[in-house]
């Protein structure tokens, strides 16, 4: 790491702790981030907190808009509304795919959403949001490998009362939220909360006029409450929430010659009348695409869970039930073309889970303080998926293979041939006799010849087809992976025991373990209608077998079982410097288990799943709370051993092993009152990332670097279709991550309070993803947002004006190589700048 980062980082925290700020109190923030109760300066884990009031000021949707309060967070949507990944100090995967594990694990109320398509609703009616950075398998096993999102909500109170929120804002924005809760009897008490969020959308297909990346989201929280003693606690939770959006316009970067030809195939059908064509241009800040049918982005979470805490006196016991479902339906035009080269790309997630936790933590203020559990999860996930070539497919690949000398009536001519040849050999030829024998009847007849033969031989019963046979069958519209399903069952149980002792009176040890075992059995049924791809090519034209022949499993050598254990652990040990400081170091292990690639990608036994990933972190950290404030300071060390990289390639998702990563940085939060009006505060990580190895990683397999410079970063190995990217950066981490802001409180009248926030968000430029070249796809973010809000206490009324990214700056979410365009790149781009007006009611 660069020492000078440690030196302005070290001069500012000593700067802070030693200014002479008026002594004003900040209120004490509550997590339980060591499944316990504790102050964010007590517990010795790296977390970033945002309270109910953070989010209400920073206009704060859902988890998205999240990552701007929080450096360590990364969120990506991508194609669809569901398909997004969560990412925490630049470790995080698992969208695109139901078969991979997330690396970041996200809990509402203690209960895991085991996908990110069960994360991204509105947030509801919260207490606070904790993101936890580095490995925290011990106490919440797989899937946090990378970190935890831990969600609280409110509670029912005994107390009447409520809130109703409405916003508006631009390209049509409606959102309406309240919650209301209250007693009904004298040991039981209720809540229940409601949204609604709808956008008009701020991108446009051109084929129709229609929006694109729309909001109309709408969800339900209903809870009770009943504490019949002082002991005994039982809560009940039931959620539903939808979603049904048009969504995600991506951009051309680059447009290679194969999007050219598409551009071409549009043109023509525009000339010809068809107004629903046209071209669009390298620029993704248009936010403009054709789409020759709606994107839609459905899905719908319903659960229900219970959570019980019984005080045992020595001990209290905790279980936290749940039952959920989530389903996902989307349909998206995956060409990013106004060329018909896909008819339809339907895509149908369902995933029913059940777990179940069991608790035991020690009470009292003995100095040996334990907790013991089990968490157990059963889970279906069923993935559903069509894509059907277009209309215009046969001219497109027809002139991709012209960059090969190749065309699809050449192959089937040279396919004939040797079909021909197999013939002659049945026939009781030797193979040199056949082979000459075919060719001389080229030679003399041509192809003519060739099918007149495969015909005669027709009628005799061969299983042949003519080049004319042949050259219909390829690309039919309509065909290509006509059904693509995949059942998978996981069963999931992991034990765990954290134990602090003191060592002396300022010094505590902490270890806990955690074993986890994942087993997951799957059967697929995968049935391609595509001819052309079922053909033995040479490599030369094999780029555009879009759909090969796939193995269905289990069969007589695959049993579709992928199991997979660790044993993962936390060593530390916390001293208590003074009343207001405290110190920790900590070792701490992760584990992700197998993850499958549940797609027609993964056509054979070698590229069904990827190996368990092993995370590592060593790390230390101070936490120093002052007369006006606090800062807390990190520095890590954190690996991961054998990443699982899903790389989209062009024509599909490549899931392997991606060897040994590692970043190590710091992590810096404090929070300072200057005044009784003034509060300021700075978060920011500095990540300094490696490869340490990754031998496979992606490349330009089509060798364009030789005639494009662009490409020549992504150069292919010599005499491979693999690149060592060992001693690279990683795409997508970014050097440095800031979120600086104030609040500016002040009294109107005596009635009358309002508050201006100020903010700005940071991030160094980085290349946005290893297949995609840093000049043609890169990321940073200049953000400013701020708000205004004022509250009449007497009427419990609030007002609050609003801008987001009011800079307007510009930046990629992600980008990726085009669907079935080589030397094409796509990318998707940012929201532009938005505002609005919040009006709030409490009661």
């Amino acid at each position: 790491m660069n020492k000078q980062s440690f030196f302005t980082i070290g001069s500012f925290a000593l700067a802070t702790m030693s200014a002479g700020v008026q002594s004003v109190e900040i209120d004490e923030i509550t997590v339980t981030a060591n499944k316990k109760v504790q102050t964010l300066q007590e517990v010795p884990i790296s977390v970033s907190v945002t309270s109910e009031e953070v989010i209400q000021q920073s206009s704060i949707v859902d988890l998205i808009d999240l990552q701007t309060a929080v450096p360590s967070l990364r969120v990506n949507q991508l194609q669809s509304s569901a398909q997004t990944n969560f990412v925490i100090r630049g470790f995080g995967n698992g969208a695109n795919n139901p078969g991979i594990e997330p690396a970041v694990l996200v809990l509402i109320d203690g209960v895991p959403r085991s996908r990110s398509s069960s994360s991204l609703a509105d947030l509801p009616t919260l207490e606070r949001v904790e993101v936890l950075s580095g490995p925290q398998s011990t106490l919440f096993g797989k899937n946090a490998s990378a970190g935890v999102i831990s969600i609280t909500t409110k509670t029912p109170e005994d107390e009447f009362g409520g809130l109703l929120e409405a916003t508006t804002g631009d390209y049509g924005s409606r959102i309406v939220k309240g919650t209301v809760t209250g007693p009904m009897t004298d040991d039981l008490s209720f809540r229940l909360s409601a949204s609604s969020n709808e956008m008009d959308g701020f991108a446009t297909n051109l084929s129709d006029g229609s929006s694109i990346n729309t909001r109309d989201r709408s969800a339900f929280r209903g809870q009770l409450l009943w504490e019949p003693s002082d002991e005994l606690s039982v809560r009940l939770i039931v959620d539903q929430d939808k979603i049904d959006e048009e969504c995600c316009v991506a951009g051309h970067l680059l447009k290679g010659q194969a999007g050219a030809v598409s551009d071409g195939i549009a043109l023509q059908a525009l000339a010809a009348g068809d107004t629903s064509r046209g071209v669009t241009n390298a620029d993704p800040w248009d936010r403009e695409i054709y789409m020759n049918f709606p994107a839609s982005n459905e899905a719908e979470n319903d659960g229900v869970s219970v959570h019980v805490e019984y005080d045992m006196g020595f001990a209290t016991l905790t279980s936290i039930t749940s039952d959920r479902q989530t389903t996902m339906h989307s349909n998206f035009d995956a060409d990013f073309s106004a060329a018909k080269l896909i008819n339809e790309n339907k895509l149908d997630y369902d995933f029913k889970t059940f777990t179940q936790e069991f608790r035991l933590a020690s009470n009292g203020d003995s100095d040996l303080q334990w907790t013991l559990g089990a968490f157990y999860s059963d889970e279906e996930t069923i993935n559903d998926r069509t894509v059907l070539y277009g209309d215009e497919i046969y001219p497109y690949v027809d002139f991709l293979l012209s960059a090969a000398n190749a065309s699809l009536l050449g192959v089937a001519e040279q396919v004939a041939q040797g079909a021909l040849v197999q013939v002659y050999m049945g026939a009781g030829m030797d193979a040199v006799a056949a082979q000459t024998a075919v060719g001389t009847l080229v030679t003399q007849s041509g192809t003519a010849g060739v099918d007149a033969a495969l015909t005669a031989a027709q009628l005799q019963g061969a299983p042949v087809l003519t080049s004319t046979q042949m050259n219909a069958m390829f690309f039919v519209p309509n065909s290509g992976s006509t059904q693509e399903r995949f059942d998978m069952q996981s069963k999931t149980l992991s034990l765990f025991a954290n134990v602090d002792f003191p060592l002396s009176d300022r010094l505590l040890a902490t270890v806990g373990l955690n074993h986890t075992d994942d087993e997951k059995s799957v059967v697929s049924n995968v049935v391609i209608e595509d001819f052309f791809s079922s053909l033995p090519l040479p490599a030369a034209v094999a780029g555009v077998q879009f759909f090969p022949p796939f193995t269905n499993y289990p069969n007589a050598s695959e049993d579709g079982l992928f199991n997979s254990d660790d044993l993962t652990h936390t060593l530390r040990l916390t001293y208590d410097v003074n009343d207001n400081t405290n110190a920790y170091i900590s070792h701490s292990t992760g584990f992700k288990p197998i993850s499958v690639n549940l797609s027609v990608n993964a056509n054979d036994i070698t590229k069904r799943a990827a190996d368990p990933e092993q995370s590592e972190n060593i790390e230390f950290g101070v936490k120093h709370t002052h007369d006006a404030g606090y800062i807390n300071i990190a520095f890590f060390k954190q690996s991961i051993e054998g990443f699982q990289s899903n790389t989209f390639t062009g024509n599909g998702f490549s899931l392997v092993n991606a060897g040994d990563q590692e970043h190590q940085g710091f992590e810096l939060d404090t929070i300072t009152a200057l005044s009784e009006s003034w509060v300021v505060g700075l978060s920011a990580i500095k990540i300094d990332a490696e490869y340490v190895s990754f031998v496979n990683g992606p490349c330009d397999t089509l060798g364009l670097g030789a005639s494009i410079d662009t490409f020549a970063s992504l150069a292919c190995d010599a005499g491979k279709q693999t690149k060592d990217l060992s001693g690279d950066t990683p795409a997508g981490v970014h050097d440095w991550s800031i979120n600086a802001n104030a609040v500016y409180s002040y009294d109107v009248t005596d009635d009358v309070s309002s508050f201006l926030r100020l903010e700005y968000v940071y991030e160094t430029e980085v290349q946005l993803v290893d297949n995609v070249p840093e000049d043609v796809a890169s990321r940073s973010s200049k953000n400013f947002n701020m708000s205004l809000g004022f509250s009449h206490e007497p009427s419990g009324l609030d007002l609050m004006l609003w801008g987001r990214n009011l800079t307007d700056h510009e930046s990629l979410i992600s980008a990726f190589p085009t669907t079935a365009a080589p030397g094409s790149f796509s990318g998707y781009p940012n929201a532009p700048r938005t505002y609005g007006l919040t009006v709030r009611g409490n009661f």
